[in-house]
């Protein structure tokens, strides 16, 4: 009887043990299915998820900053007058996201959004009360406002009117000290800029269309620009 007792307990621990090998591979099974999930699946799978997100929101982005741009398009044909502040903010806020953008399309429709609200800002900020000086008027886009040459000048209080100005074209004579535009007023005309070295000393833009290629320094320009339109700025 104690042997066939000492059987039926053995066969039982076979059993409990048998069972138990099997829930053990089970469970280490699922463990290594759920291990998978959490370092391959999962995170791919949230992965895309964000990507759509992002896809989506960055479609999102350009298509805002698109009405933007068409609604600062027709206040500018209409006449319409925004106040200079919400201006100056929302060019601000363009410049952030023209910096910070990921996707390229977005970077691009958020420059050229900038410089529609560039050039619009400059034809709503009035110039400071009494302005006296020489008034240049050109009225040919294909002539440059000012042509620096071999001689050394010191632009002071003049106005430039219906002509391009490629701010880059001062670079070399500002920092060779043969000159300096001082007070310097461009009025109807067109601002080119590349992100190269920059020295104006209180340099008002009137009614200008602004043409920044993205870069660190254009974003600097900008920034000072819709700080205050009499820009000081010394980039090297």
């Amino acid at each position: 009887m104690a042997n066939s007792t000492q059987t039926d307990i053995a066969l039982i621990k076979e059993r409990l043990d048998w069972h138990f090998k099997i829930g053990a591979a089970v469970i280490g099974l699922f463990a290594a299915v759920f291990s998978w999930l959490i370092a391959s699946y999962l995170p791919n799978e949230l992965q895309h998820q964000r990507d759509s997100i992002r896809l989506d929101l960055d479609n999102l982005t350009k298509l805002q900053i698109n009405k933007v741009t068409t609604e600062i398009e027709s206040a500018k044909k209409s006449g319409i007058k925004l106040e200079p502040k919400s201006v100056a903010q929302l060019g601000t806020a363009l410049l952030d996201v023209a910096a910070s953008a990921k996707q390229s399309g977005v970077k691009t429709v958020a420059w050229n959004a900038t410089n529609e609200v560039l050039s619009y800002y400059s034809s709503v900020t009035p110039l400071p009360p009494v302005h006296k000086g020489p008034v240049f008027t050109i009225n040919d886009m294909n002539q440059e406002c000012i042509k620096v040459g071999n001689t050394h000048v010191a632009m002071v209080g003049l106005t430039f009117q219906g002509c391009t100005q490629h701010l880059e074209d001062l670079a070399k004579a500002v920092s060779e000290g043969r000159f300096l535009p001082v007070g310097v007023i461009f009025r109807d005309a067109r601002i080119i800029y590349n992100g190269g070295p920059l020295r104006l000393d209180g340099v008002y833009f009137v009614n200008c269309t602004f043409q920044l290629k993205p870069s660190e320094k254009s974003r600097t320009f900008g920034e000072t620009l819709l700080a205050s339109n009499a820009v000081t700025l010394d980039l090297p």
